[in-house]
């Protein structure tokens, strides 16, 4: 009895496991082109404003800052909140863009 207890738990294990590996590279690939989505590829038009949303690191902000110093807006906006009472991500990115060049009158900071 003992052993086909052992054996229903190891065949109900392998393929929880198998459908969970399933479902998580499904969700990984699909989560993955929803970003690649969101990326911009393609000639940029000049716009009002360049609105930078925090997350993903450093390459947003270097983006916006890139795009702004080619004069593709006026305006750099950016925007993001704090992960607890800290400084907030979009002061940390008006900050890192002020000291990569970019005048505090071309810059808004959303405040939370």
């Amino acid at each position: 009895m003992s052993s086909d207890l052992w054996k229903h738990f190891y065949k109900t294990f392998y393929k929880t496991m198998f459908w969970g590996c399933i479902i998580f590279l499904l969700l990984f690939f699909i989560f993955k082109e929803i970003g690649n989505f969101l990326v911009v590829e393609e000639n940029i038009k000049p716009a009002e404003v360049i609105v930078v949303i925090s997350g993903g690191g450093m390459e947003r902000i270097d983006k916006g800052i890139e795009l702004f110093k080619k004069g593709n807006a006026n305006l750099l906006i950016v925007t993001g909140a704090a992960k607890d009472n800290s400084r907030s991500n979009a002061k940390a990115m008006y900050m890192y863009a002020r000291h990569k060049g970019i005048p505090s009158d071309y810059m808004m900071l959303e405040r939370y």
